[in-house]
């Protein structure tokens, strides 16, 4: 109970990089779930704010210290996924983030096959050994 005090901090902190939300160092860039934020005063407003700058998962990416940066992601052909257009390997198969036609819902959707290639799927593209 002595740190208790210390919650609204620790909440603020949290909080830091939520778009919309106050910011202090002009031009910083962060990032908000996975949208990449910049910190400046927005048109119409008087304080600085974090901005919308860009949306990693449209890149098929993820937003790491304020950059969109691939990822080698599970992905398991016909299952459930997130980034859209985000590309995996599913066995020796590249497999891509979308709706499939006909569905309503993002699936992990065949793409492209390496052992056609002669080649095996590592780091969501295709490798030779």
């Amino acid at each position: 109970m002595r740190f208790s005090f210390l919650l609204p901090l620790f909440a603020t902190a949290a909080l830091a990089a939520d778009q919309g939300k106050g910011c202090d160092v002009q031009d910083a860039i962060d990032c908000s779930g996975d949208n990449v934020v910049k910190c400046y005063v927005f048109a119409g407003n008087t304080g600085m704010t974090w901005n919308f700058e860009t949306s990693c998962p449209d890149q098929g990416q993820v937003c790491n210290t304020g950059n969109c940066q691939t990822v080698a992601m599970q992905a398991d052909q016909g299952k459930d996924c997130v980034y859209k257009d985000a590309f995996g390997c599913s066995g020796n198969n590249i497999v891509q983030c979308n709706v499939f036609p006909g569905r309503d819902k993002m699936t992990w959707n065949y793409f492209e096959s390496c052992a056609d290639k002669g080649q095996v799927c590592a780091g969501n593209v295709c490798q030779t050994c």
